[in-house]
């Protein structure tokens, strides 16, 4: 009969071993699931993050409200645009005067300095950008304030100014924006009569009329940049549409132009609503600017040292005339040939020590010799009242007064800025190389 093994038993220590390969594998298996999950995480933030992730994270935050990545770019697309445009008409004035050496050189300078600002190299990048996000904090200051203090601005308010900005005005061409005028001069007293034969640098003033705003302000730009009314944004050069159809059509190939640098409509108009919002907020902070100041009216006549400077006092007090003696010593070329006079104006546009010895003066008065950095003036006062600012001194000080409001606004609220912001400056649009001037 033949032998028929019969198979054999499992041992416990077989059992055992068994039961160890069992959960051996079993660790592997949840080692490797658990570090294909890992991988798989990585990579899934990884891409999350970069297309989704940290578009949401701001780069900035005022009170809670936030400035967006993809708004900050294209806000700075939309600067850069404006400053080629900029560029752009100078150049032509460039070239048209070509001829005129010295009048070129005043545009190629203004057209290198705005290559300068528009360059794509990281510092110039950085501090564009930079300009850009603090203009954009300070806007959002400001809109804050117009909720507080109940300012809005309508749809309707938004597509007028579009319209404007594009010349289409459908219910008729505006009045024209009060004009500045020479105000009359002031009536001479005999003290003056006697000091003097020509009359005082007249001053500009505004005559009021009905107009259109033809500025809108912008807060000011972080880094220490004034908040300046500025000229009502015209993306591209454009003829004057007189049609509904004309505009629209004008309208849409500018931003087909703006599309190409992923900015659209949306954006367009958002811009304009908040220069409408930021002239509105201007518009009430400086309703209550005087319009007009005191003022004086001084001769002078500057020299060099000390020592002449007693020279010419000592000359004045024997008699001598003033005009002569101005013609004479004076170093100042702008006006040593009309006896120095240096017309009427206001404090914070003469250097502090020329200013505060005018204003201490009396009618008829001559200084002492007064120091500055011009060197030695001999100073005297013929005439001191109150008079209309001009125009461009009313918008000085207008600008002064909000610039001083949004920065006290801005410091009462937490302001937060991410240094990401810097990953965000985008380095176009750029001026068209045949453009660029050496």
């Amino acid at each position: 009969m033949a032998n028929t093994s019969s198979p054999k038993k499992a041992t416990r220590k077989h059992l055992a071993r068994l039961e160890r390969e069992k959960k051996q594998k079993r660790i592997l298996l949840y080692g490797i699931v658990i570090v294909l999950v890992a991988v798989v995480g990585v990579l899934g933030y990884g891409l999350l993050n970069e297309f989704v992730f940290k578009y949401n994270r701001p780069i900035a935050k005022v009170d809670g409200d936030t400035i967006q990545p993809q708004e900050f770019q294209t806000r700075v697309k939309f600067d850069r645009l404006q400053l080629i445009q900029q560029y752009q008409t100078n150049y032509q004035i460039y070239q048209y005067f070509q001829s005129d050496e010295q009048f070129a050189d005043q545009f190629k300078q203004s057209l290198t300095t705005i290559q300068n600002q528009l360059a794509t190299n990281t510092d110039a990048l950085e501090a564009f950008g930079n300009n850009t996000l603090e203009q954009m904090i300070n806007e959002l200051v400001v809109q804050q304030e117009a909720a507080t203090m109940g300012i809005t601005v309508s749809e309707q308010e938004v597509e007028e100014s579009l319209q404007a900005a594009f010349q289409y005005y459908p219910n008729g061409t505006p009045t024209p924006a009060p004009t500045a005028v020479i105000a009359s001069t002031s009536t001479l007293s005999p003290t003056q009569l006697a000091l003097v034969t020509a009359t005082p640098t007249p001053t500009e003033i505004i005559v009021e009329e009905t107009a259109e705003p033809t500025a809108t302000p912008t807060a000011a730009s972080g880094s220490e940049e004034e908040t300046l009314p500025t000229e009502e944004p015209t993306p591209f050069p454009t003829s004057t549409p007189y049609t509904l159809e004309g505009y629209q059509t004008v309208l849409q190939n500018n931003l087909d132009e703006l599309a190409l640098y992923d900015i659209h409509e949306a954006d367009l108009r958002s811009y304009f609503k908040s220069q409408l919002l930021t002239q509105k907020v201007y518009d009430v902070v400086t309703a209550d600017v005087p319009t007009s100041e005191q003022q004086v009216w001084a001769r002078h006549i500057l020299v060099a040292d000390k020592a002449i400077a007693d020279l010419v006092l000592s000359e004045l007090e024997k008699g001598e005339d003033w005009n002569a003696l101005a013609a004479q010593y004076s170093q100042d070329d702008s006006n040593k040939d009309l006896g120095g006079d240096l017309g009427w104006f206001g404090r914070g546009q003469m250097v502090t020590e020329f200013e505060d010895a005018a204003f201490a003066m009396e009618i008829g008065e001559i200084s002492e010799p007064v120091q500055t950095q011009f060197g030695w003036h001999i100073i005297q006062l013929l005439g001191k009242e109150d008079r209309p600012l001009s125009a461009q001194a009313l918008e000085t000080k207008k600008n002064e007064v909000f610039n001083t409001w949004v920065t006290e606004k801005r410091d009462a609220k937490t302001v937060e800025i991410l240094d990401t912001w810097k990953d965000w400056v985008p380095s176009e649009p750029q001026i068209p190389s045949n453009l660029m001037v050496q």
